[in-house]
């Protein structure tokens, strides 16, 4: 069975060729829900040879999903300011949310170290922290501005769990 058919993953990968093909796709789209198990479920049969290089491309592939997945809950959110669509703000943030569990798709690679899947782990977790909260901020400033359709969006949001699988 080929790995990538219709351009979606369609199985776990196997080996560092097979990888390299997943991880450009990481970096051009979001994938769904079952890319992203098939990419939980993968292995790296010649992972000794290519260590190093496979966890620069994973750094440099969640660097890139990240930054995507920024510009888009950004470009989601402004649309609906701009719209006045205060009924659906909350929409962008689980979209988000969805996005960045995705990026921790690595977590579950053991064939990985240890110590590299929690340090990327949590630096993944810092970033993704500091944008979500800057997000919330915004929309709480609004609503301290006078923005009453916002306050109920906010407590929506402040529901929205992140690296939990409450959401």
């Amino acid at each position: 069975m080929e790995l990538v058919s219709s351009g979606m993953i369609s199985r776990a990968p196997e080996n560092y060729a097979e990888w390299l093909a997943c991880f450009e796709i990481l970096q051009k789209r979001p994938v769904d829900a079952q890319e992203a198990v098939f990419l939980q479920q993968g292995t790296c049969r010649d992972i000794e040879d290519t260590v190093s290089y496979f966890e620069n491309q994973l750094i440099k592939t969640e660097n890139v999903m990240i930054r995507n997945g920024i510009r888009r809950f950004q470009r989601e959110l402004n649309t609906h300011q701009i719209f006045q669509d205060f009924d659906s703000v909350h929409q962008p943030f689980y979209s988000f949310a969805k996005q960045m569990k995705v990026c921790m798709f690595f977590v579950p690679l053991d064939f990985l170290s240890k110590r590299f899947r929690e340090e990327l782990a949590s630096s993944v977790e810092q970033e993704i922290t500091k944008v979500w909260s800057a997000m919330m901020h915004s929309i709480y400033l609004q609503c301290v501005d006078g923005n009453p359709f916002l306050e109920d969006q906010l407590r929506l949001i402040r529901r929205i769990r992140i690296f939990s699988d409450k959401s």
